[in-house]
């Protein structure tokens, strides 16, 4: 028995706890560097002089200026309507909350009393999953019922996702307070629960670990508020200028030999250099600019919201290093669980895989109105490479780097064909297997017939 309660005492400090430290973003240092400043300042110049050459030639040949903006109006169509959704979900946490603390209370009476207890604990796990189902279900039924732009629906689909993480981390890292009669510090008899405040904090950071205290800085530094916001800006439409000048130009160049082999390679073969571009500013904008806005109005103190994943080596390396935000979500209320359960760290880290596989493809789906599993099938792929041979290193960094950035745009060009199948192409015959098949698939087989014979 002895040995027993060991190997369990074991497995528990194998699993380290997320501390929160103050330190800035690694480009924010970076940049502090001369050298690396210096290539930052010309990567900006390139940008702008990229969209400069393109103001001019759209003049010169249409006499207007698009620049990207014409991207942005249609991917954020109807966006009012999502924004109040959001509104919704974001206030449905408040009542959540108002409900997880009646039952916090409810049950520091009842504790004499255990099958009253155990019956309001049933109640609220009824409730909290219940809560979680409408989260997932109600939103969605309202993207697909109502036409909101794919831009929109991103951003919606994954301010999904962040609520319900948050209160997943918020119920999981209070509760278990709650059930071993942890709740704090007792004063004149009265029990401190988790206040609306340190909720209300915690369901806007830039952060999906709950913690009750963060490191917190003593002043907002407007001048990065506002440098956070312009890269924001530049980064949106750069990045709507990169889709609109050289992934949907060149599709729709190609639409009339899209399902063609030939079609296929030269979209695949043009779109490589803007996708590595697309790649790197989305980077940039969504874990950079965007995180650090949001930390620097809340004074949110630790900053790493992502680590040198330029240096990774392997794929282990660069998906523990990419995201870390959603990194800590998975490994504090996923892997450390399933681990402290079945104590098998392969499984652990592949049910992580399947976890993020199905979250991405649940924000392309829904994007794109259609299920093409490409990313779903991709990241179990990686997962199951991760899990059976973790940490190996590649041959070469340079050939995990042609294998991802090929991935990436081979990614991207089967995305784009699949939504252009679906605006241009219809099929000459209707089959049962076309509900399961994607339709750039069925219009490359009716395309090819001879191919085949």
């Amino acid at each position: 028995m002895s040995r027993e309660k060991n190997s369990k005492k074991r497995w528990v400090n194998d699993l380290k706890d997320k501390q929160f430290f103050p330190r800035e973003s690694l480009l924010t240092d970076l940049r502090k560097v001369n050298n690396l400043r210096t290539a930052h300042n010309m990567f900006v110049a390139g940008f702008v002089t990229l969209l400069f050459t393109s103001a001019v030639r759209d003049y010169m040949e249409t006499k207007s200026i698009n620049l990207g903006l014409r991207t942005l109006k249609n991917g954020f169509q109807n966006f009012p309507f999502a924004f109040k959704i959001w509104m919704v979900m974001q206030s449905s946490s408040i009542i959540f909350f108002v409900v997880y603390r009646s039952w916090a209370a409810r049950r520091y009476e009842l504790l004499s009393k255990t099958s009253s207890v155990w019956a309001l604990d049933a109640i609220f796990l009824v409730a909290y999953i219940m809560y979680q189902g409408a989260l997932a279900v109600v939103p969605a039924k309202f993207i697909l019922d109502e036409y909101i732009a794919p831009l929109s629906t991103v951003l919606l689909t994954i301010e999904q996702l962040r609520i319900m993480m948050k209160t997943h981390a918020f119920v999981r890292s209070t509760a278990a307070r709650m059930l071993t009669n942890d709740t704090g510090d007792e004063k004149g008899g009265k029990v401190y629960y988790p206040k609306f405040a340190k909720f209300a904090y915690f369901m806007f950071a830039p952060v999906l670990v709950y913690k009750d205290e963060y490191p917190r800085n003593t002043k907002i530094r407007w001048s990065f508020v506002a440098w956070y916001f312009l890269e924001i800006v530049m980064c949106v439409m750069y990045t709507a200028f990169l889709f609109e000048r050289f992934v949907f130009m060149r599709f729709e160049e190609l639409r009339d030999q899209m399902f063609q082999p030939k079609a296929l390679i030269l979209g695949i073969c043009d779109t490589l250099l803007p996708s590595i571009l697309i790649f790197l500013v989305t980077f940039h904008l969504l874990f950079h600019s965007w995180h650090n806005f949001f930390a620097e109005l809340l004074r949110f103190a630790d900053r790493l919201f992502y680590k040198d994943w330029w240096n990774s080596s392997n794929f282990d390396a660069l998906f523990g290093a990419w995201n870390m935000i959603v990194h800590d979500w998975f490994y504090v209320y996923v892997y450390k669980d399933v681990y402290g359960k079945l104590h098998n760290k392969q499984f652990a880290r592949f049910i992580v895989f399947l976890f993020s596989a199905v979250m991405h493809e649940y924000v392309y789906s829904m994007s794109f109105r259609y299920l093409y599993p490409i990313m779903f099938i991709s990241f179990i792929f990686i997962g199951l490479q991760m899990t059976l041979s973790p940490g190996k290193r590649a041959d070469s960094d340079l050939s995990m780097w042609f294998v991802y950035i090929v991935s990436v745009d081979l990614i991207s060009s089967l995305y784009a064909m699949e939504f252009y199948a679906r605006l241009y192409c219809s099929t000459k015959s209707y089959h049962k297997y076309h509900t399961f098949m994607p339709r750039s698939w069925i219009c490359f087989l009716e395309s090819n017939d001879t191919l085949w014979m």
